[in-house]
């Protein structure tokens, strides 16, 4: 078997440029229907991954800090895929795990630690696992502990917030008698954090004002200026921790899919049908969809708000 390098192993060697935004959204294009303004977000920060991950490598300083994006939307809304083929797309290791199991150190569950060792096991060296990219979905369930919680939900935060800012982390591993535990340089790892975050909208409402519907433009990417502040002290009253905050690099709200999204993704060029026809060719079938039967699955993804999983 024939082992395939990561795009930071083959810059490393070549010292060739690192993929650009334009390449990469030309990727996505291929692989993701829609969401046209979070593709081009995804993909400048996604460019800028893996450069950092060079010069780093190759033991040069940068001011420029790791990547950490919060991501909001429904459930479904094609969070996880969009970053997941990102990922793909520049070559770089990708682990997701939900928050909502997470624990700080001296809890009982799974640790951010064991994160990093999924991490270390799906990387091709330990050297290439410390520019991956921890994808921690359902962040909003995690943080929102925080009214229940608060010294839990902050515990968490803190040690997140510390991993974001880089630091070194024992894994434990059960290594051989005489080799010690690896550590883990958390300084080159990006992070994405993920959640429906049901109820920001209300947060972000000025007294008296009902007009204000959602925290996304019509476009599903980025904030009007008027309204960062706002969101920022929605985020904090939804639990998020004012550190935590000023950390992130960049914020992105996806918009809510319809019944006409669901469709288009439907008969994508690798969507849902597709990949079903794929498996059934290899038996001498095809899955045909009449234009009211398509319309029918495309309205139970929204009508169940189950969207891209409901198409599934």
């Amino acid at each position: 078997m024939k082992l395939v390098k990561t795009s930071i192993e083959k810059h490393t060697e070549d010292a060739k440029l690192p993929i650009s935004p334009h390449a990469i959204h030309r990727e996505l294009d291929g692989r993701v229907h829609g969401l046209e303004a979070a593709k081009r977000f995804i993909s400048t920060r996604m460019a800028l991954h893996p450069g950092r991950a060079v010069d780093l490598s190759k033991g040069r300083t940068t001011p420029d800090k790791n990547q950490c994006l919060l991501l909001m939307g429904p459930s479904g809304a094609g969070k996880t895929f969009l970053i997941e083929q990102a990922a793909t797309v520049v070559k770089i290791p990708f682990v997701a795990c939900s928050a909502a199991s997470l624990t700080s150190e001296g809890f009982v569950g799974q640790h951010l630690a064991d994160v990093l060792h999924m991490l270390l096991k799906k990387s091709p060296s330990a050297k290439v696992a410390q520019y991956g990219i921890c994808f921690l979905d359902e962040w909003d369930k995690r943080v929102q502990q925080f009214l229940e919680k608060p010294g839990f939900s902050q515990a968490v935060q803190a040690e997140v917030l510390r991993m974001m800012e880089g630091t070194v982390v024992e894994i434990e591993t059960r290594p051989a008698p005489g080799s010690s535990n690896p550590k883990f340089n958390t300084n080159g790892l990006m992070f994405v954090f993920t959640g429906a975050f049901d109820g920001l909208e209300k947060l972000m409402r000025p007294e008296g004002d009902r007009k204000i519907t959602g925290f996304a433009p019509q476009n599903g990417v980025g904030l009007d200026t008027s309204r960062e502040g706002r969101l920022r002290d929605a985020l904090v009253s939804y639990g998020l921790m004012p550190e935590f905050i000023n950390r992130l690099t960049g914020i992105l709200a996806l918009p809510t899919p319809t019944a006409s999204d669901m469709l288009a993704m439907l008969r994508f060029g690798n969507g849902p049908l597709e990949s079903c026809n794929h498996r059934l060719r290899g038996l001498g079938a095809e899955l045909v969809l009449s234009e009211a039967t398509a319309q029918a699955i495309a309205n139970f993804a929204c009508e169940t708000r189950s969207y891209c999983r409901g198409i599934h």
